[in-house]
């Protein structure tokens, strides 16, 4: 038998259950009866931490789910069984079901993860990497959800100047020190696509990092450690002062016609002493030099 606490534990995690036949892509009119004796059991074992029970419940809910159905009939022979009649309930059960939990996230959950969350309770798998992010933020917020936690929701009114600034201010510091667009997006309780919008509209460096001092010079960041005095902060380096100049400028214009004419008219001219006369490098002028041989 239960006592009280072991009885509220199983009301409380009573979606464990369906959790694991969603997962196990078991029928609930067959196998609820083996989740709901083991969920007990459980109940009954456990010592823990009750905000710990989820994850012990699940695992064993889907061990005796899936030693029960490794005894049932294969599927080859469930036309020689002897059926008194269809279960006209089971579908009506699960649809109500899902209406009940997708009603219930549905004050907390983003229309995308609410896809998410449907297509876990009706067994369909992810097809892209956007639908398993939203998944997982699902499952962690559902999760939170029956343990009791509070979940942060997205304001649906404007924030005010000041606090949108603060906001885009520590989107752009968070990024700056190397955490991820997702983490970014989750701990600030933004969606990933404004933190990728803020971050890409932010201009030139502002935190001097190594990535920044790459982006700004256009190397990668060893080269910009080579070249400078830095100090390692969380994940990333903070530039403190660098000495990095290009071994030569760099020329994007083209050769107009009385510098090409000038190289074509002194043939025996190194091509130093033409790149010292037009004021050009000496790599680009051998370039063409071979160009116009062609």
């Amino acid at each position: 038998m239960l006592d009280d606490a072991q009885r509220a534990l199983v009301e409380r995690y009573h979606g464990v259950i369906y959790a694991v036949l969603s997962h196990e892509h078991l029928p609930a009119s067959e196998y609820y009866d083996v989740g709901a004796e083991r969920l007990c059991l459980a109940a009954r074992s456990f010592k823990g931490n009750q905000d710990k029970f989820f994850s012990y419940a699940f695992t064993a809910v889907g061990r005796a789910l899936r030693q029960a159905a490794g005894k049932r009939p294969h599927e080859s022979d469930i036309d020689a069984l002897q059926i008194s009649g269809p279960d006209a309930f089971t579908e009506a059960e699960d649809r109500a079901y899902i209406s009940d939990v997708l009603r219930s996230c549905k004050k907390f959950m983003t229309p995308k993860e609410l896809q998410a969350m449907r297509n876990v309770l009706i067994g369909e798998k992810s097809h892209s990497q956007p639908e398993a992010m939203a998944r997982d933020r699902a499952l962690r917020k559902y999760k939170a959800y029956l343990n009791g936690e509070e979940i942060k929701t997205r304001p649906s009114e404007p924030l005010p100047p000041e606090q949108r600034m603060e906001r885009d201010r520590k989107i752009v510091e968070m990024r700056a020190h190397g955490y991820g667009y997702e983490d970014v997006a989750e701990y600030l309780n933004v969606s990933g696509r404004l933190v990728r919008q803020i971050y890409a509209n932010a201009g030139r460096p502002q935190y001097c990092t190594s990535a920044d001092f790459a982006r700004l010079l256009g190397v990668d960041r060893s080269t910009v450690l080579r070249h400078a005095t830095a100090r390692k902060e969380g994940r990333t380096w903070r530039i403190d002062e660098i000495h990095y100049r290009k071994k030569y400028p760099k020329f994007s214009k083209a050769y107009t016609k009385d510098e090409i004419e000038f190289i074509r008219s002194h043939p025996y001219w190194t091509a130093q002493e033409i790149a010292e006369r037009i004021g050009r490098t000496a790599c680009s002028v051998r370039i063409k030099k071979c160009r116009l041989k062609k």
